[in-house]
């Protein structure tokens, strides 16, 4: 969750509100206009035997942004799936050597992923979708902002962990 800050840091979190409303926007249209394809697809093979080859194609790029978007928003919110049993068993100053143990595993992981898709971006930059013709490399290219995202949600989701002073609030206790 994005808080209100107070002094130099309040113009960060209003920055950081907006892009994140512009996700929600941008995750709205993709999951509506996804619907919308599919549907429409549907009823046409069912009618007609033959459906939009564009419409398809559309569908699953506009899908590939929605589980990207929303995995970017889930970490924002701290809404992933956690296994916390250690965390759980350890006092404070653990959690907080386990927090930081986690980040620098997860930002390893993430540096692979940022590389990985990076690498294929480059060789895949000529490369088009077979209907609409959009380059590979903004597919890929997801890969790269994903990584970047998610690694910036971290960052920010331990620094917080690390400056809170009082327990966390368990899911469902707010």
């Amino acid at each position: 969750m994005i808080s209100q800050g107070s002094g130099k840091l309040g113009g960060i979190f209003i920055i950081a509100r907006s892009i994140k409303h512009i996700i929600e926007i941008i995750l709205a249209i993709s999951l509506g206009l996804t619907a919308i394809f599919v549907f429409i697809n549907v009823i046409l093979r069912y009618v007609f035997g033959s459906g939009l080859t564009w419409a398809v194609e559309l569908s699953s790029i506009l899908f590939l942004v929605i589980i990207v978007l929303g995995s970017v928003l889930a970490m924002i919110d701290e809404n992933h799936i956690k296994v916390d049993v250690l965390t759980n068993a350890v006092n404070k100053k653990w959690k907080k050597i386990l927090a930081i143990v986690a980040t620098i595993l997860t930002l390893v992981a993430l540096t692979i992923l940022g590389l990985g898709s990076y690498t294929l971006m480059m060789e895949n930059i000529v490369l088009t979708t077979p209907v609409l013709g959009i380059s590979q490399a903004y597919i890929y290219g997801m890969g790269v902002f994903l990584s970047v995202a998610l690694a910036v949600a971290v960052i920010n989701n331990v620094i917080k962990f690390l400056r809170k002073k009082d327990e966390p609030i368990e899911q469902g206790e707010e």
